[in-house]
């Protein structure tokens, strides 16, 4: 349970200081070629691994779960940030972490009251990190709640790879990556007429923050799924939203105002929530 839950709180540090990167890049690349660009450098750099210690259990749901999770998941919560604002689409995408209590009770974990009370705490915080004024537009708030509902069934998927199949959650990294390239592939040609601005990667640090991001981070967050459970998993990956927080106050990109300092506390105390349940 401790190296399951040091994984989940390793890929919320991850995911939550990459993102400042990221925002930058959207301003010069659509969002779904640069979600291509962040999958495809990463499973490029992983695919020596792969090789290494290559096995096709678990294939299949991990590529669905790359293409669910990183292919729509991902493209629909950027697609969101740029039409309703991250303060908007943080909230509403979250709610899959109150959602995911009712999907993971229905593949057979356990689901306490602690748990539910935790999701409550940890979504509650991720909208107090993000409540800042902008302009709510329909489609991106649908955007974003699909968003979620992308993500949940993406973890349902992992643990299905890592826990039923016994996919090692490296090889589950690597074969979401494959899934997500091929989707993201297709969905870019379909949307863009030149492929080839897909493998034109100006940006050299692109790739190693890439696999940091898209290869290290999902294996980590593939072997919490696998101890931990759907449940408690997206409960503590809500940390991440904390992450960007605090590591904006250091980088002295933003300041720490009282509802954030609120949120990142709940957040905390749900995470804590989850570990004193049995």
């Amino acid at each position: 349970m401790i190296i399951g839950t040091l994984s989940i709180v390793l890929t919320s540090i991850i995911w939550g200081t990459v993102i400042f990167y990221y925002k930058r890049l959207m301003e010069k690349e659509s969002f779904y070629t640069l979600n291509f660009k962040r999958v495809f450098s990463a499973l490029m750099f992983s695919f020596p691994i792969a090789v290494i210690s290559w096995t096709t259990k678990g294939a299949l749901p991990s590529m669905l779960s790359g293409v669910v999770g990183l292919g729509i998941g991902d493209t629909l919560y950027l697609y969101a940030i740029l039409k309703s604002g991250a303060s908007i689409a943080a909230p509403v995408a979250y709610t899959y972490v109150i959602l995911s209590q009712l999907t993971a009770f229905l593949i057979g974990e356990k689901v306490g009251l602690q748990l539910v009370i935790g999701a409550l705490f940890a979504f509650l915080g991720v909208s107090l990190l993000n409540k800042e004024n902008s302009s709510a537009n329909l489609k991106g708030v649908v955007m974003a709640f699909l968003a979620g509902i992308s993500w949940m069934f993406s973890a349902v998927l992992i643990k299905h790879a890592t826990v039923a199949e016994g996919s090692p959650s490296y090889i589950v990294a690597f074969y979401r990556l494959l899934g997500a390239t091929i989707f993201l592939g297709c969905l870019n040609y379909y949307l863009d007429t030149n492929p080839k601005r897909l493998f034109n990667i100006t940006q050299r640090i692109l790739p190693p923050i890439s696999f940091i991001d898209m290869y290290l981070g999902a294996a980590l967050y593939s072997l919490g799924v696998s101890q931990l459970g759907v449940s408690k998993t997206v409960i503590i990956v809500s940390l991440s939203p904390a992450i960007t927080v605090i590591f904006a106050k250091v980088m002295r990109l933003e300041e720490i105002n009282w509802y954030k300092a609120i949120g990142t506390i709940l957040i905390i105390a749900g995470i804590v929530l989850t570990q004193v349940t049995r």
